[in-house]
């Protein structure tokens, strides 16, 4: 069992490798299974009032689990992209970040597609390099050695942010 006292932000780190229930516990929000056979292990939950971590609002969160139905990782998705304030405030908490990176390309194509729907595409193909805070980061890591954090902004995300914590692996 993991205790929190209600003064302390939730550390979503400690939830890692438990059960669901256990989340359903302590965020205090029931979770919902995809229905996408693309994600067979993972659980949303849309939460009725929104809340914050570390001074940012949100209000969707999504659990996967593994194999042994442990949780794998936890995703908080922000409605809109985040500042330097937020990224300063987990610097503060989490130390610096292992990697930082911004958009070194980007190549957009669109056009009407061939199918006989008409669809108009729009396509985005983007390199990254290792950069900066001040330089608009699409992506920030960080690796420690019982979890991995990953913020990805903007690019690659359905909301505005997504910030995950997950258990270590070689291909976050």
């Amino acid at each position: 069992m993991i205790y929190f006292k209600p003064t302390d932000p939730i550390k979503l780190e400690f939830l890692l490798g438990q059960n669901i229930e256990e989340a359903k516990k302590i965020l205090q929000t029931d979770f919902t299974i995809s229905d996408s056979a693309y994600f067979p292990n993972v659980f949303f939950s849309k939460l009725e009032v929104v809340r914050n971590f570390h001074k940012t609002p949100y209000s969707y969160l999504s659990i996967e689990l593994d194999d042994t139905k442990k949780i794998k990782s936890i995703t908080i998705h922000f409605t809109k992209k985040v500042d330097n304030t937020f990224y300063n405030s987990l610097i503060s908490y989490y130390g610096k970040p292992s990697k930082i990176h911004v958009v070194d390309t980007k190549k957009v194509s669109e056009g009407y597609g061939n199918s006989e729907f008409k669809q108009y595409l729009k396509q985005s193909i983007i390199t990254t390099r290792e950069g900066t805070l001040k330089e608009n980061p699409i992506a920030i890591f960080w690796n420690e050695k019982k979890y991995q954090i990953k913020v990805l902004n903007e690019f690659g995300t359905l909301f505005g942010c997504d910030l995950t914590f997950r258990l270590p692996t070689d291909k976050f």
